[in-house]
């Protein structure tokens, strides 16, 4: 049986593998707001970077501004 760092490290791996294969954009945030993570489909969908929307609020960098 796997140790907890070893079996935390497997989940990982498959998490960042099932979101870099995701056909559709996906975008981790969490709850104050900032992005944690997001795949390429979202890097195209909005235009920005990987490395710039990480530590961004979401609400002023991909969602539209409601005013």
């Amino acid at each position: 049986m796997p140790s907890e760092p070893e079996r935390s490290e497997t989940l990982d791996q498959l998490y960042r593998a099932m979101v870099a294969a995701a056909p559709d954009a996906i975008v981790l945030v969490d709850a104050a707001g900032r992005i944690l993570d997001c795949n390429r489909r979202a890097e195209a969908l909005f235009g920005w970077p990987r490395a710039e929307l990480a530590g961004q609020r979401a609400a002023d960098t991909i969602l539209p501004h409601l005013e």
